[in-house]
This record gives structure tokens, sequence and C-alpha cells, in this order.
């Protein structure tokens, strides 16, 4: 969610997001070794439809 009701989705890579991330922190002047990142797969309403 961007500014309240906006809302963006993407279809990327692990390996494009990784790179996002690296090249936003390099922007800041974060060390990439102080930053981690927890992903957390959401199956909630995968395969809902074929469930039956």
């Amino acid at each position: 969610m961007i500014s309240g009701s906006i809302y963006v989705e993407t279809n990327m890579s692990s390996n494009s997001i990784r790179n996002i991330i690296i090249k936003m922190l390099k922007e800041y002047n974060i060390k990439i070794s102080d930053f981690k990142l927890y992903f957390r797969a959401d199956y909630t309403n995968m395969n809902m439809e074929n469930s039956y």
C-alpha cells in the first residue's frame, strides 16, 4: 500500500527484489550488512478455487 489508498503489486523474481533493496540501501547510505529482511509465505488464498 502506498499513500493510504494506492496499491502496487509486482511479479518479480527474488533476485530482482534483492537487487532493488540493495540499490535502495546504498541510496540511503545504509550498510547492507546492517540490514535484515525476513520473508514469510502467505498461502491463505492459494489454490482455494482448485481445492475441491
